[in-house]
């Protein structure tokens, strides 16, 4: 990836324990939003090592095997995001008490505010039975509320 794209381009994660729950993480900063671990690419990084380093600082968690779920363009930020789905994990969830102050399993029918209408799109795609988008552009953020 171009060097142009780090640090403005992120990896989420979306995490499911054996109910199908959504492990969602409540930030500290911001609009303080409910969102999947995840963060900003530090240069040459993966995006699938930035979902792995990201989740593990943000969470304690150790990352097994990554399924791609979604590519998108925010062309308002000339960036791109990478969604992951993780196939299995380890460890206790330990919220970081920096950027993250909560960290819970929710259904992804009773999804919490304050998020983005735009993560919760990116976790039902990753939730969805058919394929996810290859790529998708995305104009603008959506406003936050429901789908």
């Amino acid at each position: 990836m171009p060097e142009r794209y780090y640090r403005r381009s992120f990896a989420g994660c979306v995490v499911t324990d054996n109910e199908g729950r959504v492990l969602l993480v409540h930030t500290t900063y911001g609009d303080r939003e409910w969102k999947v671990p995840g963060g900003i690419l530090e240069s040459g990084e993966a995006p699938w090592e930035a979902a792995r380093r990201e989740t593990r600082e943000e969470v304690g968690l150790e990352l097994g095997d990554l399924r791609l779920t979604g590519v998108y363009f925010i062309a308002s930020r000339d960036a791109f995001g990478f969604m992951f789905r993780a196939l299995d994990y380890s460890g206790t969830i330990r919220p970081d008490g920096r950027e993250v102050d909560e960290a819970r399993f929710f259904s992804p029918d009773s999804l919490p505010q304050p998020m983005t209408a735009t993560a919760r799109r990116r976790i039902l795609d990753a939730l969805g039975p058919g394929p996810a988008p290859v790529l998708e552009v995305q104009h603008r953020e959506i406003p936050k509320g429901p789908r």
